[in-house]
């Protein structure tokens, strides 16, 4: 099976989603995908991450 992992918000791009504390939103969601997309594809997942 593929699955096809988006975080929302593109690390380095135009719109980082909501900041405060020292966090931006797009550093959060993007470690989420990461550790997702490990734990997928170690399981035996196709697994594809948005990179924009």
């Amino acid at each position: 099976m593929k699955i096809f992992l988006d975080a929302g918000h593109s690390v380095g791009g135009g719109d980082a989603g909501a900041e405060g504390y020292n966090l931006k939103e797009q550093d959060i969601t993007f470690g989420i995908v990461m550790l997702l997309a490990k734990k997928l594809s170690d399981v035996g997942f196709d697994i594809m991450v948005s990179s924009c």
